[in-house]
């Protein structure tokens, strides 16, 4: 069995926090691509 440390809160926080952001910042880029179907 392998022993997985316990991840700290803050650093799944700065994940979700990050990830996010990402999104925001794609969907600013490119705001139909989240909100029209064909944008391929």
């Amino acid at each position: 069995m392998w022993s997985i440390p316990k991840i700290p809160d803050y650093y799944l926080f700065l994940i979700w926090l990050l990830h996010s952001g990402i999104i925001l910042f794609l969907s600013y880029i490119n705001p139909n691509h989240y909100t029209t179907i064909d944008s391929h």
